[in-house]
């Protein structure tokens, strides 16, 4: 959500790409009623979204192919694609993290 935090999910064994999405958001707390404001872009360390958003298909198909157990596949969360979520969206989480995926098999 701001670039430069990072939090790690565990997505192993996830059935499809909306799962995937709500695990993220969920680990990031954002309430359930605000997930579709929010939107998942492939990125790297202190980037935003490298990318157009990733759909739930995307995101299922980018975390199998991408994600090691290494946690090597990084991804931006944000309202926005090129600048952090605005401090009002960002104001019921405890910290702001971009989730980092660490495994999936």
């Amino acid at each position: 959500m701001d670039g430069e935090q990072y939090r790690v999910v565990d997505v192993s064994g996830a059935p499809d790409g909306d799962w995937i999405r709500r695990r993220i958001l969920s680990k990031l707390c954002i309430p359930e009623q605000s997930m579709s404001q929010w939107s998942i872009y492939p990125s790297e360390v202190g980037a935003y979204a490298l990318g157009g958003a990733l759909n739930d298909r995307r995101l299922f198909v980018h975390c199998r192919e991408s994600g090691d157990p290494s946690g090597s596949l990084k991804l931006f969360v944000s309202t926005s694609p090129d600048r952090p979520a605005p401090l009002q969206a960002a104001a019921f989480t405890k910290e702001a993290f971009p989730p980092m995926i660490d495994r999936y098999s």
